[in-house]
C-alpha cells in the first residue's frame, strides 16, 4: 500500500518504471525474434541454439518479474537456470563455465 502511495505521490518513478518496462518488453520482442532464427539455422551449433534460449528465458522471466506475474517469471527464471546449468556441464572452457553458472 504505501509502495502505491508513494508512485502516486512520485511521478517521476512511475515514468521511469514504465520506461524501463517497456524497454524490457522490446528486449523480450528482439530476443525471442532471435531464439527463433538461431533454432532455425542450420549454420548454429547447438551449445549456441541452448545459449538463445537460456537468455531468452532468463530476459522473459525477469520481464516477468518486473510486472509481478510471479508464477510465469518462476517458471520462465527456472528454465533459464537448468538450461544455464547445462551449458556450465557440456562447455570446457572454464571462462564460460562461470559465466554460466553465475548466470
Amino acid at each position: 500500500m504505501s509502495d502505491k502511495m508513494e508512485m502516486e505521490d512520485n511521478p517521476d518513478k512511475m515514468r521511469k518504471r514504465m520506461s524501463m518496462r517497456m524497454h524490457l518488453k522490446r528486449a523480450v520482442y528482439h530476443a525471442t525474434a532471435l531464439e527463433l532464427l538461431v533454432r532455425n539455422s542450420a549454420r548454429c551449433d547447438a551449445p549456441t541454439k541452448l545459449e538463445a534460449q537460456a537468455y531468452t528465458s532468463w530476459l522473459a522471466g525477469v520481464c516477468a518479474f518486473e510486472m509481478r506475474r510471479w508464477p510465469e517469471a518462476c517458471e520462465l527464471l527456472k528454465t533459464a537456470r537448468k538450461v544455464y546449468e547445462r551449458l556450465a556441464e557440456a562447455t570446457h572452457n572454464t571462462t564460460l563455465a562461470t559465466l554460466y553458472k553465475a548466470r
